[in-house]
């Protein structure tokens, strides 16, 4: 004869702990509430969090090429891609 659905969840792992021992349940879901209002309220945030606006960077390998190629096929592509 197959097992009634409450039989199979009550007798298998973790659920069926909980099922049997609902005490044990509700302590652990207590400790996770006080435990996420802890956490929760020394959580620092910010509207509106300080940027600083440095200086960015971009190096482009180019090899055997002079300056000016460099300038005319690189560096000003990139700053009209930027603007």
């Amino acid at each position: 004869m197959p097992e009634s659905p409450q039989q199979s969840l009550s007798s298998s792992g973790l659920v069926g702990q909980f099922i049997r021992n609902p005490v044990a349940a509700n302590l652990l879901m207590l400790i996770f509430l006080f435990g996420g209002l802890i956490v929760g309220s020394n959580l620092k945030s910010q509207v509106f969090p300080t940027i600083s606006t440095g200086v960015v960077t971009v190096t482009v390998p180019y090899p055997g090429a002079t300056p000016a190629e460099v300038e005319e096929a690189i560096t000003r592509r990139v700053e009209e891609a930027l603007l």
